[in-house]
């Protein structure tokens, strides 16, 4: 994944939803857009982070300005690991990964880039998302299962299957097809939710611990998070719990990683979204910053 454009499915799957026949009423949405994105940055600038999810703006700029560049990390993560390890992982036809505060899951889109390049037996593809706004993202999990992930996994098929969950309450792991979908998946990913969730690092590491007790061999956890110190903190504890356990092996030491953008943008969103404005933080992004760590339970 060096160059990818996933902007011109999104927006033209975006264009179909609203029912937008002309580019200046369009312009206008982007525009109108603008304040939340300034928001959203301010918010994401902060650790921890505070945001609202529960609003349909918030969302829509998320899914034009952040969720891209979220599709790329999980991608280079999986690319850097052993490759006896991927191997393994990957091994069969159909593949489930559970993937923990996933929103509209741009990392999946990540995930099966991967299979396409380096499972060509793989064929489908299920993806349980565990996330507390798990149902207010299902447009945003529509445009990642049926509009986005063919163009990046084109003889796979992808499917999504939610799960209501809450990273602050153990105890909703107590749901027998929860149980299962975690036992199943081969994958678990816990990507750029840490950040949200520092103010309850104990129930998060908990429940953290919970779901590795569900996990069966063969299983790779990979956690990546914003580039944060009170982030890298929350994932060395976590990684100090996994290795006090001798839950696995450690294929990717707690790390600093930088990913420079390989995304084609259109000029529609550097027009009139990611106009460069730096004081309202419209800029387009150039880099994602994050801390990663991987294991391999077998």
């Amino acid at each position: 994944m060096i160059w990818h454009d996933p902007y011109t499915p999104l927006l033209a799957e975006l264009r179909l939803r609203n029912d937008v026949e002309d580019e200046e009423t369009f312009a206008d949405s982007l525009q109108r857009l603008q304040p939340y994105v300034t928001r959203l940055r301010e918010s994401y600038a902060a650790s921890p982070s505070r945001v609202d999810f529960s609003c349909e703006h918030t969302r829509a700029a998320y899914m034009l300005v952040y969720y891209p560049h979220y599709i790329e990390p999980l991608y280079h993560i999986l690319c850097a690991l052993p490759q006896d390890v991927t191997q393994i992982c990957f091994s069969g036809e159909k593949m489930r990964a559970a993937f923990l505060g996933a929103g509209p899951a741009p990392e999946v889109l990540g995930w099966v880039a991967f299979l396409n390049r380096h499972a060509p037996q793989a064929r489908v593809a299920l993806a349980y998302l565990l996330d507390w706004h798990v149902h207010a993202w299902r447009i945003g999990q529509e445009i990642t299962a049926y509009t986005l992930a063919p163009c990046y996994w084109p003889r796979g098929k992808t499917l999504l299957q939610p799960f209501e969950f809450d990273l602050l309450n153990p105890s909703a792991l107590e749901q027998p097809r929860l149980q299962q979908a975690i036992r199943r998946s081969s994958l678990i990913v816990m990507q750029n939710c840490l950040n949200d969730l520092l103010h309850a690092r104990e129930a998060v590491l908990e429940t953290f611990l919970r779901i590795l007790d569900l996990a069966t061999s063969p299983t790779l956890v990979v956690v990546c998070d914003l580039y944060f110190p009170g982030v890298h903190d929350l994932m060395a504890e976590m990684l100090d719990a996994m290795e006090r356990r001798h839950w696995g092996e450690v294929v990717l030491p707690l790390q600093y990683r930088e990913v420079t953008s390989g995304i084609l943008l259109p000029e529609v969103i550097t027009r009139y979204l990611l106009t460069g404005d730096g004081a309202q933080r419209l800029f387009p992004r150039k880099h994602t910053r994050f801390y990663a760590l991987a294991v391999w339970h077998v």
